[in-house]
């Protein structure tokens, strides 16, 4: 395994003050899979999945939503 192929799939973190690797967290488009599933999943995909807890009410906005208002009103 090459230097670029490592970086690309491992992480350097400290933990209890030693230098380890661990596992990148999954990516899609380049952000975290978690974020890409709050902002792009449709209430039915999120509830057949289990996921309950990032289903929106109707009046009820998510920080994504909150920053596209804020660029466009600038």
């Amino acid at each position: 395994m090459t230097k670029e192929e490592n970086q690309k799939k491992y992480l350097q973190v400290f933990l209890n003050g030693k230098q380890v690797k661990i596992k990148r967290p999954p990516m899609i488009e380049g952000i975290d899979a978690d974020e890409y599933i709050q902002q792009n999943a449709d209430p039915i995909w999120l509830h057949q999945h289990g996921l309950w807890e990032y289903i929106r009410d109707e009046g009820e906005m998510h920080e994504a939503d909150n920053d596209k208002l804020n660029v466009s009103a600038r």
